[in-house]
């Protein structure tokens, strides 16, 4: 992709480049509405723990595609920088969840 869009071309490549984002960050957020959402029985619920992992691997690996799509050198222009905040503030939330849940 050139390193100027044409005017009559960004809107286009905006949508391209923001919708798939935009999905993939509303999936993240709902694996990790699911990790907090699930509560463990007690410490031998061993079941509950490792859905609380899956969730939070989910999370953080739509946010992390989230972001390359975001950040991929050929339309680095075009989104803002703001896109970036959401994936990365889910996957380390995701992360010290993970790490707290064992």
């Amino acid at each position: 992709m050139p390193e100027s869009i044409p005017p009559e071309d960004a809107r286009a490549v905006r949508w391209i480049v923001g919708v798939p984002a935009a999905l993939l960050q509303l999936f993240a957020a709902a694996c990790l509405y699911t990790a907090f959402a699930v509560r463990p029985a007690g410490p031998w619920d061993d079941g509950a723990y490792a859905g609380i992992g899956a969730a939070c691997v989910c999370t953080i690996a739509a946010s992390a595609l989230s972001a390359v799509i975001v950040a991929w050198p050929g339309h680095r222009r075009l989104p803002t920088a703001w896109w970036l905040v959401p994936p990365l503030a889910m996957s380390v939330t995701a992360a010290v969840l993970a790490a707290a849940s064992g």
